[in-house]
């Protein structure tokens, strides 16, 4: 399953990030801009939101790593539960 959604977030993250560059290329053309001009900007903008999707995705890290962090016990009486659930299936 982790493979699996490894694999399917970048193809769908590149899909998302072409596409969103493909019709920012296409508005610029539409506005007079040259063609280098306009695939530069296109590009420019799948850039900008992949790179505010990796920023999200650090502090997401970050916080839930820190929630969970090495200083911390874990909770016995989740991890007894969760042994004797295992141990019934």
């Amino acid at each position: 399953v982790v493979n699996t959604s490894f694999m399917m977030g970048g193809a769908l993250g590149l899909a998302v990030l072409a596409s969103l560059a493909a019709s920012r290329t296409g508005t610029l053309l539409d506005d007079g801009e040259d063609t280098l001009s306009a695939l530069t900007g296109g590009y420019h903008a799948a850039f900008l939101v992949g790179a505010l999707f990796a920023l999200v995705g650090a502090v997401l890290g970050g916080w839930l790593l820190t929630a969970a962090g090495p200083g911390r016990q874990p909770d016995e009486e989740a991890l007894r539960a969760a042994a004797a659930e295992a141990d019934s299936a």
